[in-house]
């Protein structure tokens, strides 16, 4: 079977941020290079990188900017015609599968919104399905009790929990010596060694393999379905690598379904204890053998289905209030469309006289980010690039789906909120005064570099510039 390993270093954990570096490997049957994609993007002129994420990628920003020569629209498009290309490659074969590590909550929510916002159509007409390996690795570390199960060899990471990272597991295959390099075409053949080692050694393929188990064998499921499900434990003291628990069939359809956890139901019993989950390839579910409820987990169970009697995949999510860019999906094909025509065709007056504030937004944006930051910003473009900086960098741009309330801690509001430029320089100054390292310091200090050059500190500091002609 056909298949791509890909691999992101991003600016940033939310996909607000920016693809830096990118990787896409098409393989044959036997894992056999076939074609590959690599690329730098040049860092647009809205985008600041979180310290935290630079030092994890180990990227140096103002040699980056000097390498990279793709826009993103540029690197988009370049990926969006690699993927058609392996596509039509792979032909009637069924849909072409692609892979990462640790890419269905991360790599793939941030590649379909760099493909969104520059008017790419990221589902490829269904042709793809999304695999990722992190998946595989915890069924087998629930299941199978040859798979390795140890804390991190990495001194710097948390040594107190058992970790399925594919730096540990490429250490624990002998695939990988050092550390992780965190750079994508690395990744991916790193990615790619240990999924023949799964094959080889468990028998188990990632380019086939479901993740969501709990309905395999269901025509037709109905509420109040019951599944027990495998929980990875990570406590490296723990006898057993998981635990099982029972879940009731809440609501479902073709596409996903909601599922109470009756466990964290008996602990709190409100909507905290409902789960939804995807069926295709973004979400998890580890079946475990089938077990009678007890009688205690039987009235369990009737109290949670008439708590929730009302609740349904329709009515379960509200429209979010978060910055667009965090949650894409709330642009429909529509949308998508009249961007694609706007960027690609010039066709710029369905968006200036719609009434969907996201699709102006996302365009917008669009704008700001495609101006070369080596060329003076235009005059028009002074005003909205200040008020972008404003609301992202100046603590206001809402990440979180769900608006902060009273019962929210501290630090969970926190980090409900973009960071503001006086957080990252603050993050900056700590991490200089703590850290020995060299190149380290020299990478923060070429990221502190990197924000007194941009528009954005100059627009915070309400410093003026000489404008382009318009």
């Amino acid at each position: 079977m056909k298949s791509i390993f890909f691999d992101l270093e991003t600016s940033d954990k939310n996909p607000i941020g920016q693809i830096l570096n990118y990787c896409f490997i098409f393989v044959d049957d036997d894992f056999l290079i076939l074609a590959e994609l690599s690329g730098l993007i040049q860092i647009s002129r809205l985008q600041l990188p979180a310290p935290e994420a630079i030092l994890a990628n180990r990227i140096d920003v103002i040699e980056h900017q000097q390498q990279a020569h793709d826009s993103e629209r540029i690197a988009m498009a370049k990926i969006h015609d690699f993927i058609v290309h392996c596509i039509e490659l792979q032909g009637n074969n069924g849909k072409l599968p692609i892979i990462g590590y640790n890419s269905a909550r991360f790599d793939i929510p941030y590649l379909r919104t760099s493909l969104i916002r520059n008017g790419i159509n990221p589902y490829f007409n269904g042709r793809i399905v999304i695999r990722d390996l992190l998946f595989v690795s915890r069924k087998l570390a629930a299941t199978d009790p040859r798979f390795p199960r140890a804390i991190s060899l990495n001194s710097a990471k948390d040594q107190s929990r058992v970790s399925y990272s594919l730096e540990n597991l490429g250490h624990q295959f002998g695939i990988l010596t050092g550390e992780q390099s965190h750079e994508s075409r690395a990744d991916v053949l790193l990615t790619i060694d240990l999924a023949k080692q799964y094959l080889e050694k468990f028998s188990v393929d990632v380019r086939s393999f479901d993740p969501f188990e709990a309905l395999l064998d269901q025509e037709r499921p109905v509420r109040g379905l019951i599944r027990w499900s495998r929980q990875l434990d990570y406590n490296p003291d723990s006898e057993q690598a998981a635990s099982t628990r029972a879940m009731v069939l809440l609501d479902f359809d073709h596409r996903s379904s909601l599922w109470i956890d009756l466990s964290r139901f008996k602990e709190k019993a409100d909507r905290s204890a409902v789960y939804w989950f995807s069926h295709n390839g973004g979400h998890q579910f580890i079946a475990a053998p089938s077990e009678p409820l007890t009688p205690d987990e039987r009235e369990l169970m009737n109290r949670a289905l008439e708590l929730f009697k009302d609740l349904t995949l329709k009515n379960f999510f509200e429209k979010s209030s978060c910055d667009i860019e965090q949650d894409i999906y709330r642009l429909d094909f529509a949308a998508i469309d009249s961007l694609t025509k706007a960027i690609f065709s010039g066709e710029e007056q369905k968006i200036k006289t719609s009434k969907n504030r996201d699709l102006q937004v996302i365009f917008l944006r669009y704008q700001l980010a495609s101006i070369a930051c080596n060329q003076p910003l235009p005059a028009q473009f002074e005003k909205p690039l200040r008020a972008y900086s404003e609301y992202r960098y100046g603590g206001k741009a809402l990440l979180s789906k769900q608006v902060p309330d009273e019962t929210w801690d501290d630090k969970r509001k926190g980090e409900a909120y973009h960071p503001r430029i006086e957080d990252y320089l603050a993050t900056i100054e700590r991490l200089n005064a703590t850290m020995t390292e060299p190149s380290s310091k020299m990478l923060l200090q070429s990221l502190e570099k990197f924000y007194h050059q941009s528009d954005v500190l100059r627009l915070l500091n309400g410093s003026e510039q000489v404008h382009a002609s318009s």
